[in-house]
């Protein structure tokens, strides 16, 4: 993960923003402190919702997006960009609602035999509310 850090950034997985110390004292509770929960809670849903709702709405491909799979990288516990890993089955998209051609052709079908193992995780849909959901 460092590889990808720019200096002055630290990284901590989305499972463990809800973490308290040894004290019962929320880990994340010296950045809400010092920024403000409003200001924090903007910035953090600014950086982690925005970037899933955009690749959905502007390029027609979901995002399955749990916690253990997913990285805030802060600036001095200020929320400043996220990092998503492992997307083996959580991602959901129409062939012909992928908006740039590029990407549609890139795009491979789900493997028959991921999904003889588990008919429901699939990647590419055929219905839009299998996209939504």
């Amino acid at each position: 993960m460092h590889n990808y850090l720019e200096n002055g950034e630290q990284a901590i997985p989305f499972s463990a923003l809800t973490t308290v110390d040894r004290d019962g004292v929320p880990i994340i509770d010296v950045w809400v402190t010092r920024l403000g929960v409003k200001p924090w809670l903007q910035s953090f849903l600014d950086v982690s919702v925005t970037p899933l709702i955009h690749v959905l709405y502007a390029h027609g491909i979901a995002l399955e997006s749990h916690a253990q799979n997913s990285v805030l990288i802060t600036e001095n516990g200020h929320p400043k960009r996220i990092a998503l890993k492992d997307f083996h089955d959580g991602i959901r998209f129409m062939r012909k609602e992928v908006s740039l051609v590029s990407y549609a052709k890139k795009l491979t079908e789900t493997p028959t035999q991921h999904l003889q193992n588990n008919s429901t995780s699939y990647i590419e849909a055929t219905e839009p509310d299998d996209v939504r959901d």
